[in-house]
């Protein structure tokens, strides 16, 4: 599958060829989705018509390449999701051996400098994905947006940029609704008497 191809590992070639690749994926995929609610019956015939149907019908928007620096932070956050099941790994094993007779102290002490080593290196790897955030506007908005909605912190919102870097999802995030009872009816609710 596309996404889950490393870009960074890439050469300046298959990255083209990869994201060419991407742009039909997409496009390819709305066209499927558009298709399983036009109709169920699959065969070509029925294929080419819901696809004349979804170009007559759907407007066309071309796919935008991610940035560089919105690909640099989705390789740092993919990195830090990593290393994040490692410690929880290493974390798990630690728990064991302490609740073991005949798990040597050595490993023990080992697991607590592992878990302790991979920890640190996912400070650093966020602090690096906070400062290509503040440093690219575009990132930086949608961060700041994210933020702005209640129960999203910062980690989460570094983390939610990773799928969004490459869909080029609009700035709007905030105006979606998360809470489903607005404010005022919330307000209504707690002060009204029984």
């Amino acid at each position: 599958m596309i996404s889950s191809f490393n870009f960074v590992r890439a050469s300046r070639a298959e990255h083209s060829l990869c994201t060419a690749a991407a742009r039909c994926a997409a496009s390819l995929l709305l066209a499927n989705r558009f298709a399983q609610t036009i109709r169920r019956s699959k065969t070509d015939a029925a294929d080419a018509e819901v696809l004349a149907e979804y170009t007559r019908r759907m407007p066309f928007t071309a796919w935008v390449a991610p940035s560089p620096s919105s690909m640099r932070l989705r390789s740092i956050i993919r990195h830090v999701e990593s290393l994040s099941v490692q410690s929880a790994q290493n974390q798990n094993r630690l728990h064991a051996a302490h609740g073991s007779t005949s798990t040597p102290g050595c490993i023990v002490q080992d697991l607590k400098r592992s878990v302790a080593s991979l920890e640190l290196r996912i400070r650093r790897l966020r602090r690096e994905a906070m400062t290509l955030v503040r440093q690219d506007d575009l990132l930086r908005k949608r961060y700041e947006l994210l933020v702005s909605i209640p129960g999203i912190a910062q980690v989460s919102a570094i983390h939610s940029h990773e799928g969004s870097c490459c869909t080029q999802l609009p700035c709007d995030v905030a105006r979606a609704r998360t809470d489903p009872m607005p404010p005022s009816r919330r307000l209504r609710q707690n002060h009204s008497t029984p």
